[in-house]
């Protein structure tokens, strides 16, 4: 069961929005429900009880902005897909602070809707891509989103995982295949997750445990580029 949710405040604007998603083709064949919130209010409150596995927001809701309550909705549940739903842009740059799937136009459309939820669908999926390491003699499976980045020394890679370290004799560059499109080799020793950089300083990658990876010299205009690259592509899915 697919478990939708829906927070718009303006009645006209909220029925749009369940008729495009009752018309989409994406959803024809898929067991799913549909909950519709007014207020921002009604929809923590009800938030921590429910499960949700996408969520559709009005970033300029009546009782308060979608921003912020896109951050509360993060505190509780880091990857549940977010949809923007707005008459403006103005917001764009903000949405994707709080890791926002798509930003749709009012007044919605099924077309619009459907590809909201193919990259909701996407982000799912990636939520629970797999990356097969060896670890000693025991074959283990990671996620990749919780692989901030890797190092090799030797024939011996380290993991940087959220809250713990793997080593593991699996090679960088199948890591760094099988992370798919965030994971970027960097380095000859060294593959970053690009969802974790905050920041390029001089030749290297500021990650979010406060970690410093290096960028290769021969080559990192190139690399460079290609985080830039992937940054520009994720704002402009919005």
């Amino acid at each position: 069961m697919l478990h939708i949710m829906t927070c718009e405040d303006d009645v006209e604007d909220a029925r749009q929005l369940a008729r495009a998603l009752g018309s989409c083709h994406i959803l024809h064949d898929v067991d799913y429900q549909v909950e519709s919130f007014r207020t921002a209010r009604q929809l923590l409150l009800n938030y921590e009880a429910a499960h949700c596995d996408i969520l559709f927001l009005d970033i300029l809701i009546g009782d308060g902005d979608g921003i912020s309550v896109a951050r509360k909705i993060r505190d509780l549940n880091a990857d549940v897909p977010i949809v923007f739903v707005t008459s403006s842009r103005d917001y764009a740059i903000d949405s994707y602070d709080v890791n926002a799937v798509h930003y749709l136009m009012k007044p919605v459309t099924p077309q619009a809707v459907d590809e909201a939820l193919k990259r909701c669908q996407r982000v799912i999926h990636d939520k629970h891509r797999t990356i097969k390491v060896m670890s000693g003699r025991m074959t283990e499976r990671v996620l990749a989103r919780d692989v901030m980045y890797a190092e090799t020394f030797g024939h011996r890679v380290t993991l940087h995982l959220r809250g713990r370290d793997l080593d593991t004799t699996t090679p960088l560059a199948k890591i760094a295949e099988e992370g798919g499109d965030p994971f970027l080799r960097c380095h000859r020793s060294f593959v970053v997750n690009m969802d974790y950089v905050t920041a390029v300083h001089g030749k290297s990658f500021m990650m979010a445990d406060g970690s410093e990876v290096p960028i290769r010299t021969n080559g990192s205009a190139q690399v460079i580029a290609a985080y830039h690259a992937y940054l520009f592509d994720s704002v402009r899915k919005l």
